[in-house]
């Protein structure tokens, strides 16, 4: 009877879980690498021929993965022919379970083509998979990362310019924008290190830095919080659960303040570090510092009423066991409508190494506590301490300095002009003010403001002695209600050098979003003046001792850092050269009119402009490259200058093609005969990725027009109304098509029920990839990471298709619900089933349609995966540092990467790293050129790594031995 049972159970259990196909491994078993690290052949290769077919057969000593191509005497790849880890899941052309291989060569090329003289080339037989760090590409420290102020409602929020402190040792800059830079510079504008990211040899001396334990392999790893987990600091808005926008253009701090070796940054917390780049022995996390302030009412929403704002300045006592805090400037709301700004009148302290609240020390606390007493100010600005512990306090409105003693008894008052920032030279003590325009409410009616720079001499006998002009781009002397609370600007003093210098940074932003606008077919903006300025300050004038823009303009060409960080990432095939395709000011930052060509062997950078603002680019195997709108496709042959048109057979002539609504911020061309791959629908939004096969054919990604039925493409075979198959379960959000060469239409509806695609592409097979922004549900049914991804695979005619719980437009019922665990999980959809895909992976990328975290549940971030022409995925494991190479079934070869910043560059640089001494902190986009190179878009270190691709073992036969025999 139990034997009954227990057959009864056992068959129960099979109809249950196996009346489909199921995955070869586990959630966590997919993120293991699969090959043995042995790479030796037991039997080299030997080869023999048969006709036009050549065999190739070889045994190796473990199951590695192994790579077999067909290649001419330079190198360059005629045919891919397979690539894979062998073993029990070992993918087409090689035997399962077998160390013994043998793989045929029907003598084609990749495109199909027989080859006319195959004595002219060789097979090459690879064990071993060996990426290699190799250079820094389209980088360089100068380069600023933050693309203007961004959207949002004010500085509670971000920072519109970089932030200065100087020290003996030369200046730090710090910059937020999503990611977060600390770097320190000499006094001639020397790039000498980076302080955050922390180096990969002091993390681990960053104390109280969140941590998380990897899959399968129990690796500790820094945990990268907040809604992008984009940084490991959590002093600002970027680095905490805010909503989306907040963390897109958020930043870890607004003040920064340094003495002796600490380092304080802050904004919503203070963040401690050292200039050594650990934490300085005390816990990285400290107290909440920002002061609430109640804003009016009028057009604002409840929840917009009592908002957090941060300091922007801040100062060490000299025994380092305070931090004064100050400068709590407010802004925020639309000019014009419910624009509100102004600055509070105290001055907070709180012990350095405690995480005891900051506590008022001067002046009073409340929005309307102004005064002119002398324990009073009307915005309190700016604090700087001397070597007695005296504090000197920027008065604004009451036109001086206040100077009290470390117990806070008042010293002495020194008028000043419009005091915003303070400076103590460390020789003589002598005070330095800078003035400027604080566009406050409050000053609507003020007389102008200079921006100036005086001596005001030291404590016991003060002397004002006019110094400079501060030298700032497009300032405003009065008020205007379209400037950034005038933290367009800043400034610091090199006490230092034998000559004074005076470090300036303007921000680029004129007004509104005018920072990079496209008119017509012509780029302009600002940007060529918002990076710093180091001027030697002679008498009372100013000499350009060091320009930034200069360095960076000469290394990468292109000196505005990109929205959102997205950098796609696509290799040329033929020319080898990398392209960097960066969102310009378009319809909501999702086109580019521009494309930055990068030379991998020379490091050279040349800005291309594109014949109109495209959403997305590829390349084909002749080099041809492909701009895509959300409604059209179009070819040109990039030898040319300018580019010039290539038409598809089965294509449609078009006039004024574009991605943004208006020529104003975009850029239009006519078409002789472009792609038509949907009509009538245009979206603003990113569309999902394409990528164009060694054959030719294009696999597309589009967003679903729900007004069936609708075309498809143009001409004959490709002139289709078409209507996606609507299945319970299925949401109405993409879908994807294949074309070929010619532009006929020649599989529809590859990846049913897909949302939100992250990347697509199509193997030699006529498999299809994706990566979908649904995040990979371990064996314990919870998501692995709600903000990653998962890459998915269909085989052709496999009648896979995606199935959502939520949101479709027929609804998935108990009854159409497979009966087992689901695969994936986003708020998007609920719980959802890839039903008869080949594999899956999870952890990847970072997704921007993640659950609804903070409220939020979008963002303009993402990342894209790629595909070589052997069919091995190249996937961006953004919260392990590292990408994950996995051959076509599914089997991790392995990862390339670890932590670490720009000072590890290889075995002798300044970090070394061991292994492949590749150091990532935050890596989204990918270019691969098949074992040539990989190239990772780094968005936390602001640099593009080229990796080269080579191998252990390589065995090579040159084929005119073979015609010889």
């Amino acid at each position: 009877m139990k034997s009954l049972f227990s057959s009864i159970l056992f068959l129960l259990i099979c109809q249950l879980f196996f009346s489909e196909k199921i995955y070869p491994n586990s959630p966590e078993d997919e993120m293991k690498i699969k090959r043995e690290h042995v790479f030796k052949f037991s039997k080299k290769p030997v080869l023999s021929i048969n006709g036009d077919v050549i065999t190739i057969k070889f045994e190796t000593v473990g199951y590695c993965d192994v790579t077999v191509a067909i290649e001419d005497h330079q190198g360059n790849i005629v045919r891919h022919l397979a690539s894979g880890v062998l073993g029990k899941n070992a993918p087409k052309p090689f035997i399962k379970n077998s160390k013994k291989q043998s793989v045929l060569w029907d003598g084609k090329t990749d495109k199909g083509h027989y080859v006319k003289d195959i004595k002219l080339l060789n097979v090459r037989v690879s064990l071993g998979l060996k990426p290699i760090y190799e250079k820094s590409l389209n980088w360089d420290p100068k380069k600023r990362i933050g693309a203007g102020q961004g959207t949002g409602r004010g500085i509670a929020h971000k920072f519109p310019v970089p932030i200065f402190a100087s020290a003996p040792e030369g200046v730090y800059i710090f910059e937020g924008h999503g990611v977060d830079q600390l770097r320190l510079f000499s006094y001639k504008g020397k790039y000498i290190k980076t302080i955050y990211p922390f180096p990969a040899n002091k993390i681990k001396d960053v104390i109280g830095l969140k941590s998380f334990k990897t899959i399968p392999d129990n690796k500790v790893l820094p945990f990268k919080d907040g809604f992008q987990t984009s940084t490991l600091l959590t002093s600002g808005s970027n680095g905490q659960n805010n909503k989306y926008y907040r963390a897109m253009f958020g930043t870890a701090a607004t003040a920064i303040a340094i003495n002796k070796n600490f380092i304080a940054l802050g904004m919503q917390k203070i963040n401690r570090l050292a200039t050594d780049g650990s934490s300085g022995g005390l816990p990285l996390t400290g107290v909440e510092i920002r002061r609430t302030v109640k804003l009016s009412s009028k057009n604002r929403k409840k929840d917009q009423i009592n908002i957090k704002f941060p300091p922007i300045s801040m100062a060490f006592s000299p025994d380092n066991k305070w931090l004064y805090l100050t400068g709590y400037l407010y802004r925020d709301g639309v000019p014009g409508r419910n624009l509100e700004s102004g600055c509070l009148h105290g001055v907070w302290r709180v012990e350095y190494g405690k995480n005891y609240a900051p506590k008022l020390f001067l002046g009073k606390a409340g929005k309307k506590a102004f005064g002119n007493k002398n324990n009073e100010f009307n915005e309190a600005t700016s604090v700087v301490v001397d070597k007695k512990g005296n504090l000197f306090i920027g008065d604004y409105k009451n036109n001086r300095v206040q100077v009290f003693n470390s117990s806070g008894k008042f010293i002495k008052s020194i008028k000043v002009s419009r005091p915003v920032k303070l400076f103590l030279d460390p020789k003589g003590n002598d005070l330095y003010i800078a003035s400027w325009m604080l566009p406050h409410n409050s000053m609507t009616k003020s007389k102008p403001v200079p921006a100036v720079l005086n001596n005001y001499g030291t404590l016991k006998s003060p002397n004002k002695k006019f110094v400079c002009k501060l030298p700032f781009v497009k300032y405003k002397s009065k008020w205007s209600k379209n400037q950034y609370g005038a933290l367009d600007h800043n400034i610091t003093i090199d006490f230092y050098s034998k000559v004074k210098k005076l470090w300036v940074i303007t921000n680029p932003k004129k007004t509104g979003r005018e920072d990079i606008v496209g008119v017509g077919n012509k780029a302009t903006g600002a940007w060529p003046m918002g990076n710093v300025k180091i001027y030697e300050i002679n008498g009372n004038k100013l000499k350009l001792f060091n320009d930034f823009n200069k360095d960076v303009k000469a290394n990468v060409g292109k000196i505005k850092p990109p929205y959102f960080w997205r950098q796609r990432l696509n290799v040329n095939p033929k020319s080898g050269k990398l392209y960097v395709f960066e969102s310009n000011k378009t319809r909501w930052f999702k086109a580019a009119y521009e494309v930055t060509e990068v030379d991998p062997n020379t490091n050279k950078c040349k800005v291309i402009q594109l014949p109109f603002d495209a959403e997305d680019i590829g390349f084909d195997i002749d080099g041809f490259a492909y701009l895509r709108l959300q409604y059209m496709m179009a070819r040109y042959d990039t030898s040319h200058t300018p580019w010039k048109e290539v038409p598809f057979d089965y294509g449609e002539e078009r006039s004024e093609v574009g991605f943004s609504n208006t020529k104003s911020n975009g850029r239009r061309t006519d078409l002789i005969s472009g792609l038509p791959i949907k009509f009538p629908y245009r979206s603003q939004w990113h569309n999902g990725g394409f990528m164009i096969n060694a054959k030719g054919d294009i696999i597309i990604s589009m967003l679903i027009n729900k007004q069936f039925p609708h075309k498809l493409g143009s001409g004959s075979g490709s002139n289709e109304v078409y209507k996606p198959h609507v299945y319970p379960g299925r949401i109405l959000l993409n879908d994807v098509h294949i074309f070929n060469k010619h532009g006929q239409l020649i599989r529809k509806d590859v990846m049913p029920g897909t949302t939100h695609l992250y990347g697509v592409a199509l193997g030699k097979d006529g498999s299809v990839y994706g990566a979908s922004h649904r995040a990979r549900v371990m064996s314990d049914g919870k998501p692995f990471n709600k903000q990653t991804q998962t890459i998915f695979k269909f085989s052709k005619n496999s009648n896979a298709e995606i199935l959502s719980e939520e949101g479709a437009a027929v609804e998935l019922t108990n009854e159409n619900r497979p009966k087992r665990r689901h695969d994936a999980y986003n708020s998007m959809g609920g719980r959802t089933w890839f039903k008869g895909s080949d594999w899956l992976y999870g952890g990847t990328g970072f997704s921007g349609k993640g659950a609804g975290k903070a409220g939020g549940g979008c963002s303009c971030w993402n990342s894209r995966f790629k595909l070589d022409y052997f069919d091995r995925v190249f996937a961006p494991e953004v919260n392990r540092f590292s990408v994950a190479v996995i051959d076509s079934n599914g089997n991790l070869i392995l990862r390339i990467g670890q932590y670490g910043n720009v000072d590890s560059q290889g075995p002798n640089s300044r970090i070394p790293l061991g292994g492949d001494e590749v150091g990532l902190m935050h890596a989204q986009y990918l270019g691969v050129h098949s074992d040539k190179r990989l190239f990772i878009a780094d968005a936390g270190n602001a640099r593009i790594v080229s990796v080269k691709l080579e191998y252990h073992v390589n065995a090579k036969i040159k084929l005119d031995e073979l015609k010889a025999k």
